[in-house]
This record gives C-alpha cells, sequence and structure tokens, in this order.
C-alpha cells in the first residue's frame, strides 16, 4: 500500500444528515500542513481529488462519513482509504452510544472537533465549522497530537 497521506477538508454548502450536502470548498493539505488545493468545487478540484483517489493514498479527516458519503456521491468512489479522525477519537473519548448506535458498529458517541482538541489540551480549542481552513488545520493539528500520544498508527 502507498504510504502517501494527506489531510482532506470537502466543505458542504451546509450540514445537514438528512439529504447530500453540495460541496462549496476542497482543500488538501500535505502532513507537512502545506496547502496542495483550496479551492470552490470545480472541474479543476474534482480532477485533484480523483487523482488522489486513483492514488490510493490514505485521507486524513475529521468526519469520514461525511467525506466518505460525498466521494461516493460526486466521484463514485467507494471504499476510499480514509482515516477518519472522529471515529477513532470515540474510541479514545469512550462516551456510551445510546440512542445512534444502529447507525454504525462503533459502541461510542462520535464527538466535535473541539471536544476533541479540548481532550488533547490544544489551548485554541474552539472550532467555527464553517471556516475550513479553520477545521483543517485543527484536524491537522489533531491528528498530531493523537499520534504522538499513541492513539492512532
Amino acid at each position: 500500500m502507498n504510504e502517501r497521506k494527506y489531510m482532506i477538508l470537502v466543505q458542504p454548502t451546509e450540514f445537514n444528515k438528512y439529504e447530500t450536502e453540495l460541496i462549496d470548498r476542497i482543500i488538501v493539505l500535505d502532513m507537512r500542513g502545506k496547502i496542495l488545493l483550496d479551492d470552490n468545487f470545480n472541474c479543476n478540484t474534482y480532477r485533484f481529488v480523483r487523482q488522489l483517489l486513483l492514488l490510493e493514498c490514505e485521507l486524513i479527516t475529521y468526519n469520514g462519513t461525511l467525506l466518505s458519503n460525498m466521494i461516493y456521491c460526486y466521484w463514485n468512489f467507494e471504499n476510499p482509504n480514509i482515516l477518519d479522525l472522529m471515529d477513532k477519537f470515540s474510541y479514545v473519548y469512550q462516551e456510551e452510544n445510546s440512542w445512534d448506535s444502529w447507525y454504525c458498529d462503533n459502541p461510542y458517541r462520535w464527538q466535535k472537533l473541539q471536544t476533541s482538541l479540548r481532550y488533547y489540551h490544544v489551548k485554541n480549542f474552539i472550532v467555527n465549522i464553517y471556516n475550513p481552513h479553520e477545521v483543517i488545520k485543527k484536524t491537522l493539528t489533531l491528528y498530531r497530537k493523537m499520534k504522538m500520544k499513541g492513539d492512532i498508527k
């Protein structure tokens, strides 16, 4: 398997868990935090993400379910290699999932990004989910904290 890893954020126009969201912006960072792509959804961003999917690299994000659904909807690509930090963090935090356990196999409730940042003692843990630059940078910070603590490989 290819060892390439990229942080990715596919920002929806709005957050609605009952309908497929429209894509507003796509941001891709390398693991050093260098911006490789930052643009509204268009032909070029579509092709860039398609190339990443064809490379079979690991895509790291905070909401892997949203990303996976959007990749399937827009790129018709099933089972991309996604490291979902939200899912991984739920096993660290271990808040019992009592109301939506039918939705997935995870016995623990997914937490907000700012909850995970606060857990790892990040000073500025507040996240504006409508600011995609802030979300992806804080997701990279979380990835580094989880890696350093051994909570992800």
